[in-house]
């Protein structure tokens, strides 16, 4: 989304398109969308309803937090 903003102010061409291609890889683009968005609360989700021992784990990770006057975000 972010990303998409640079559309309206720049004047493609097909060798910009090209030129960014062949520069910008996909694992860059990962790598910057998790520093910047984080985990999905989907992918939270399925994380915490994955197994009875991820539950586990996440009950006591907000457990830990809240004990220490830390409230979940």
């Amino acid at each position: 989304m972010i990303l998409t903003l640079l559309l309206s102010t720049t004047k493609l061409t097909p060798d910009k398109v090209l030129q960014a291609m062949e520069t910008i890889h996909l694992t860059d683009v990962d790598a910057w969308s998790q520093e910047v968005f984080g985990q999905s609360i989907l992918s939270k989700r399925k994380l915490a309803f994955s197994t009875p021992t991820n539950c586990i784990k996440i009950a006591l990770f907000f457990s830990d937090r809240i004990g220490q006057n830390q409230h979940p975000r």
